[in-house]
């Protein structure tokens, strides 16, 4: 496989995850990708979970077409996107993967590699919530593709940023522009990794 195709996946309620994906797809481009984004549909419930403006806040990616479960079938690597709530995902992405049950049973997603990153407000509960999404892949039996220290803006202290070794992320309400540069510059390697991992479980089939 010369082009793996690789969907970057999110949901995002501010903007900042949507801008992380955006940074996670033009590595996997980058990288040789043929790549698509797309966002999860929005629950009926996000009006009290995220406030009245909610789609105010959205506006900025409401054009971004939004998938179905199939989506999942279709490509060869998939990337993950969530605000973090309460240590964990959120609840639209939850609502989203719960429909794909028959997926598991069929074992049609085993050995596909997965990555997550995530956008936290305060920074807290980053990696729980790339924890919860692990163990959902990890059901599935998809290849899980951490970011690893593959950049070196995980380990740089200079800076407080949301990545770590198990994934990009941004704080959100971090001092200066967010996502950062650092933050998409990890997020944009971690796009680089799933892609290229893709291609190299293809070309071992």
């Amino acid at each position: 496989m010369n082009e793996p195709r690789i969907l970057v996946l999110f949901h995002s309620t501010g903007g900042a995850t949507w801008k992380m994906a955006r940074a996670v797809a033009d590595g996997a481009a980058d990288a040789g990708a043929a790549v698509t984004l797309k966002q999860v549909p929005e629950i009926a419930e996000a009006p009290s979970i995220q406030g009245p403006d909610y789609a105010e806040k959205r506006a900025a990616f409401a054009d971004v077409p939004v998938a179905e479960p199939a989506d999942l079938l279709a490509c060869d690597g998939l990337a993950l996107g969530t605000p973090v709530h309460f240590g964990s995902m959120s609840g639209a992405l939850r609502v989203f993967l719960d429909r794909t049950g028959q997926m598991w049973f069929d074992g049609a997603l085993i050995g596909k590699p997965a990555t997550v990153f995530v956008g936290a407000g305060s920074g807290g509960g980053r990696e729980s919530a790339i924890l919860a999404l692990w163990s959902l892949l990890g059901t599935h039996g998809m290849t899980l593709v951490p970011l690893g220290l593959r950049a070196a803006e995980v380990m740089d202290q200079s800076a407080v940023h949301g990545g770590s070794p198990l994934g990009a992320g941004t704080i959100t309400r971090g001092a200066g522009e967010r996502p950062s540069p650092a933050e998409l510059a990890m997020a944009r390697i971690q796009g680089a990794a799933l892609a290229e991992t893709a291609a190299a479980l293809a070309a071992d089939c």
